[in-house]
């Protein structure tokens, strides 16, 4: 995982608890001189296609499902002789969500460790926390003091998605 050496410490910090390499674009890749095998460039800055490029290994694949306000330059030479496959991605199909649901409940505790809740009486603390990058990613709750909503289990979603991704 790629991010700012200042401002993104929150996420980084748990990218490397997760297990993650991580780096950012001054550095480069710790402990990886070979370069990567898989890179999602979800950014849809020139530059990070650009790092992206320079960073995976020959024969690597790059994700792109973002959208770029301009069209980006390729430097063409560069995927040629390093044979990565530059894929694009976008839009989804309903057992899409099923699939993603599935993966999500497999890592829940790691995935839970990302999000801080806030009441919504703390809704700008809320923007605030999230603007300065203190947290990962910011949820308000409306009538809910910080906390799952009561009421409310994610398990309880699990049978629509199993029969969407059947239809």
């Amino acid at each position: 995982m790629f991010g700012r050496p200042r401002g993104d410490e929150v996420r980084l910090d748990f990218a490397r608890d997760a297990g993650m390499v991580v780096g950012d674009p001054e550095s480069g890749a710790p402990a990886r001189d070979e370069g990567f095998d898989t890179w999602v460039e979800a950014s849809g800055a020139e530059a990070g296609l650009h790092l992206a490029l320079q960073l995976t290994k020959a024969q690597a694949v790059v994700v792109v499902p973002a959208l770029f306000c301009r069209q980006p330059s390729v430097d063409m030479n560069l995927l040629v002789r390093k044979g990565i496959q530059l894929r694009g991605t976008y839009g989804y199909r309903r057992e899409h969500f099923a699939d993603a649901y599935h993966l999500v409940a497999g890592y829940a505790e790691q995935l839970t460790q990302m999000v801080t809740r806030f009441p919504l009486s703390d809704a700008g603390h809320a923007l605030s926390a999230t603007a300065e990058s203190e947290v990962i990613k910011a949820i308000v709750l409306p009538n809910e003091e910080a906390g799952l909503a009561t009421g409310v289990d994610p398990s309880d979603a699990l049978p629509l998605l199993d029969r969407a991704g059947r239809e």
